[in-house]
């Protein structure tokens, strides 16, 4: 992974002067990064890595500005192929609220069953729902490769190969529970 000095941009630099840290965010023999996600929280900011082949993980940004190698919380699940598409939501940077969103197929493969999963944003080894669990109702269908979960008014878009645009949404708890 590399860090780049965002006044630098643009040109080649004799020693990649641009360049203000590299470390390697991913599994040895990992097909590399494809997918990022970014928070700031209270605690500062957040890297969410989750490539091909790998564990999800969660980086901290670190006072001298410059991310903290080794990452804080990691999923217990190993991605297939180029991993999980991510986004974040919160309720502002309200502590507690945030939710990192991951789309990803079943397995290695290109056009397959596909899974929305949500974890706790502050601790990624905490999965808080995926749409394997209630499949009749959840299921995504085929997966379509690279479709990023998209977060808007408290509802969760996204796209598949089924010719479905999925929408989730909490559900109405039933009277009395």
């Amino acid at each position: 992974l590399y860090v780049l000095d965002r006044s630098k941009l643009g040109r080649m630099q004799l020693g990649n002067g641009q360049v203000i840290q590299s470390f390697q965010a991913t599994a040895p023999g990992s097909p590399g990064i494809w997918k990022l996600a970014y928070r700031s929280d209270p605690q500062g900011a957040v890297l969410y890595v989750w490539a091909g082949t790998d564990y999800l993980k969660a980086y901290r940004f670190t006072s001298s500005g410059m991310f903290n190698t080794t990452p804080f919380a990691q999923s217990p699940m190993i991605a297939y192929g180029h991993g999980g598409a991510l986004s974040v939501s919160s309720n502002g940077s309200n502590s507690g609220t945030g939710i990192l969103w991951s789309s990803a197929a079943r397995g290695n493969v290109e056009v397959g069953r596909g899974v929305l999963r949500a974890f706790d944003a502050s601790n990624v080894a905490t999965e808080l729902w995926n749409s394997g669990q209630n499949s009749t109702r959840d299921s995504v269908g085929n997966h379509a490769k690279f479709s990023i979960p998209t977060i808007a008014n408290g509802k969760v878009y996204l796209a598949t190969f089924s010719m479905q645009l999925l929408v989730y949404r909490l559900l109405k708890a039933a009277a009395g529970v």
